[in-house]
């Protein structure tokens, strides 16, 4: 089997996954579906995996890549280096806390009213840079770094290096230390670092840590917590204009995978490498002369896209996935596909197409009245409820688009579905060890004496036990004879 037909093999398999995720019909757009589903081809994917692995070879500990697969860089460019683990095992992590947006916001006003030393840090890309900072407003400090261009760097690694200078600005005293931060992401990998795009900042916070540990008691409680952010917190607004600030102005400030020490850059390979899967979606989404439904909706690839149809059943996906693809039960797209004589609806006002009879039909008005009580309450649909697109791509709607399509009745293979009523959940089985009546039960049989099903007594037991002897014995025997042969 040559390449091509492989990848072809290839291709089927993953359409025909995609369909029966989707819920879509057999004859939908591969395109539209790997769209709609952010399931990028399988080529892409491969390489995707191969770059990656080569990135993870590259950037490990010298001794441990092949001779044969390190490459030869130019004397200007640095490859970022990561080693096994940034603290020991027995190492104390830094105290991260992320809480509810509400519980956060109540945590950071009392906490102002403390004797703590806050700072707030974030980090910013802007306009094709990279920019850190750090804010203290008891203290009147500001601090600014620029991290180069997203080449160079990444969001990510300016929220730590943030984090690092506000660690590194606070004094050593008596002072307890909190550093609020808006990304969970950063927060996450401070308080398990592993091996990151970006180690190095972890590796000087946690050096940083140290240092404050050893000089005083105040030094062993430093925590990191998460703020929301844009909600009006003075210091974190602040901090993020001040990373844009940073990211737009002043001469790049060169850094290497061990700091800021050694002048040269790292070059941010697992970004780049994922920044060029996103461009070969792009151009071969845009190459594509298929799916213009779905391509008036996803003009680009976009991977939120798949939070459409979170906390959705499966009658509920299908029933949108279709509506959006336009290849649904309706007479529309039964007339393409010969199944029916006609495609006009059965009111003889036009063809039968999703948007017909979601907005226009005469003959489901009782249950459009219904769906428009409900589609007028929702912010983003205010004065748009006559706009199909918009309609079927808000989240709070698309729920009762469904339900209004299999109200009509006139999706056959949702006849038996119910969608009107939230799916019912299967009771969680405990396993039986963790089952207190199981557990009581056992304890009263065993009390009483008495004999279950599938409870052995003692005769039982000891006829086990016998039998286990005795093939112990013969395999003894057996060892001993084999012995014996070979010495002869």
């Amino acid at each position: 089997m040559d390449r091509i037909t492989t990848w072809r093999h290839r291709k089927r398999i993953q359409t025909r996954a995609a369909i029966l995720i989707s819920g879509a019909f057999r004859n939908t757009a591969a395109a539209a579906l790997g769209v709609e589903l952010y399931l990028p081809p399988m080529r892409i994917q491969m390489q995707q995996i191969i770059q990656e692995t080569a990135i993870r070879i590259q950037t490990g500990p010298s001794h441990t890549c092949p001779r044969g697969l390190r490459l030869q860089r130019g004397r200007e460019e640095t490859w970022e280096s990561r080693v096994p683990y940034v603290i020991a095992p027995w190492e104390l992590p830094l105290r991260c806390i992320i809480s509810n947006a509400e519980q956060a916001v109540q945590d950071h006003d009392r906490i102002c009213h403390t004797d703590r030393q806050v700072w707030y840090s974030d980090g910013s890309g802007y306009c094709g840079s990279v920019g850190a900072a750090a804010v203290s407003i008891r203290a009147g400090k500001v601090l600014k770094k620029h991290l180069g261009t997203e080449s160079q760097s990444t969001v990510y690694v300016g929220e730590l290096e943030g984090a690092r200078m506000a660690l590194e600005q606070s004094s050593a005293g008596v002072t307890p230390i909190t550093v609020f931060a808006d990304s969970q992401a950063a927060i996450l990998a401070m308080g398990n670092p592993k091996r990151p795009s970006g180690q190095y900042a972890l590796r000087e916070i946690y050096a940083r840590v140290r240092e404050l540990r050893q000089q005083g008691p105040a030094g062993e409680d430093v925590e990191i917590r998460w703020i929301p952010a844009h909600i009006g917190v003075e210091g974190n607004e602040q901090a993020d204009m001040a990373a844009k600030d940073a990211a737009t102005g002043g001469a790049a400030v060169e850094i290497s995978s061990v700091g800021a020490s050694q002048g040269r850059p790292i070059i941010r390979l697992a970004v780049a490498a994922k920044r060029d899967v996103r461009q070969s979606l792009r151009e071969q989404w845009e190459r594509q002369r298929v799916g213009k439904p779905t391509r008036r909706l996803l003009p680009t690839p976009d991977k939120r896209n798949i939070r459409l149809y979170e906390h959705l059943s499966k009658p509920h996906t299908s029933i949108i996935m279709q509506m959006r693809t336009m290849r649904i039960g309706l007479r529309h797209f039964l007339f393409k596909i010969k199944q029916v004589d006609s495609d006009r609806c059965e009111c003889d006002l036009g063809s039968q197409t999703p948007r017909h009879v979601l907005l226009e039909c005469p003959l489901h008005t009782t249950c459009r009245g219904e769906l428009m009580r409900h589609l007028d309450v929702i912010e983003g649909l205010r004065g748009r409820v006559q706009d199909y697109d918009a309609v079927i791509s808000n989240p709070q709607a698309i729920r009762y688009v469904a339900e209004f399509m299999h109200q009509t009745g006139l999706l056959q293979q949702f006849r038996f579905a119910k969608l009107s009523e939230e799916d019912e959940e299967a009771p969680i089985q405990t396993p039986f060890w963790k089952d207190s009546n199981w557990t009581r039960k056992t304890m009263v049989r065993r009390k009483q004496g008495g004999r279950s099903q599938g409870q052995a007594t003692a005769s039982d037991a000891r006829k086990a036990f016998l039998s286990r002897k005795a093939r112990n014995q013969d395999r003894t025997k057996w060892e001993e004879c084999s012995v014996n042969s070979m010495a002869r």
